[in-house]
């Protein structure tokens, strides 16, 4: 919490790493939301299933550096 709170106080950008299951698609949406309302810089990331498999995966870990994310 601390680190989010840093995060916000510095405008940094905050990256999302969610799941395609329904708990994790609904709180990577609460996430979303709530860092939107703050007017937060945020992405998210959601796996493909197929491609990526269950859990966090190397190419979702990847995608939010590359996109400048450091949260």
């Amino acid at each position: 919490m601390t680190r989010i709170c840093r995060a916000i106080d510095k405008s940094e950008k905050i990256g999302i790493l969610g799941d395609y299951d329904v708990d994790g698609a609904t709180s990577t949406s609460l996430f979303l939301k709530y860092f939107e309302a703050l007017g937060i810089d945020v992405i998210y990331h959601i796996p493909d299933r197929i491609t990526e498999g269950y859990g966090p995966s190397r190419q979702g870990i990847d995608f939010l550096p590359l996109k400048m994310f450091l949260l």
